[in-house]
Parts: C-alpha cells; structure tokens; sequence
C-alpha cells in the first residue's frame, strides 16, 4: 500500500487503479498520435538539420547531420531578409496604428455620443463585416492605382488601417460603452 492510499477507503482504490489501465483502443490511438506527430515534427527537424550545411555536405549526406555545422548560413540568410523584416514591421505598426486611431473614434462616437441615425449607422457599418475581402480586391487596386499610390508603402498600409477597422469599432464600442 502506498503512503497515498493510506486513509483512503478501498473502494475508492480500487476505481483509482482501474482508471490508469488502458485498454486496447487507447494504446492504438495513442500510437497513431505518435506517428503523426512525428510525420509532423519531421520537417521541421530536416529543416534544421539542413539549414547548417553547405552544398557539398547536402550532396553527400543530405539526410544525416554533418560537421562542422556552418552557422553563417544564418547569417548570409538575415543579410538577404533584413530589407524584408525591415518593410513587414513598418507596415504593420503603421497599419495596426491607423486602425487603431480610426476605430477608436468611430467607436466612441457611436458608444457616447446621441445623435439621430446612430443606431442605423452603427449597424451599416457592423454590415461590412458580411462582404468578404476579396470582393473589394480589384476595385481597390484599381482606386491605389489611380490615386498614384501603386508599388508604394502606402497601398499596404491604407487596407490595414481601414479594412480592420469594421470589426475593431465593434469591439471597442461595447468597451466604451
């Protein structure tokens, strides 16, 4: 008996040890979680594993680990991606920042203040949600276009600050009301 079970009544033992026993079922599925976990995790390992070789160590053992392991492989890759890294950040701030502003007016507008038409107002603009995104994609590139705005930061920034700002209103106005 163990230093656990002792004050325990016997009953209560008993369905203890019958909870931990597994039954055939259980034992295949938890093999078959195993498997796909490792058909998942494979990849990520082989890529890994292959981010630290050069071409020749990849030709002759492409799916074992070689040495010496080449950390600049890292290096020369965030040299070719900082430019990248550098647009995804400023795009984002500024976008999340723009959406941020204009839906936090709108919201408070619609939360505290009473003027005639709110409601209906409100409830247009929750009906945006509805349309799906890619109904506005030509029709958008068409206008970034014609407003010179074409292969400039600004035409990925405008459809983050405005496009997410129907669904950030909703929100923000029940939390200022």
């Amino acid at each position: 008996m163990e230093a656990a079970d002792v004050g325990r009544p016997l009953l209560s033992r008993v369905t203890a040890r019958r909870r931990f026993r597994q039954r055939p079922s259980q034992t295949l599925l938890h093999l078959g979680l195993l498997i796909l976990l490792a058909l998942s995790l494979y990849p990520v390992i082989m890529m890994v594993v292959l981010s630290f070789k050069n071409p020749v160590q990849w030709l002759d053992a492409r799916w074992l680990p070689t040495f010496p392991l080449r950390q600049q492989n890292y290096a020369t890759a965030w040299d070719n991606v900082i430019r990248y890294v550098f647009n995804t950040i400023l795009v984002a701030v500024a976008g999340t920042s723009g959406m941020l502003v204009l839906a936090s007016f709108s919201a408070f507008i619609f939360a505290r203040m009473r003027f005639p038409g709110r409601e209906f107002l409100y409830y247009s603009v929750i009906a945006l949600l509805m349309i799906p995104g890619v109904l506005s994609l030509v029709p958008a590139f068409v206008l970034y276009k014609s407003l010179g705005m074409y292969n400039t930061y600004w035409a990925l920034i405008v459809p983050i600050a405005t496009g997410g700002s129907v669904f950030a209103v909703f929100r923000l106005r029940t939390f200022f009301a």
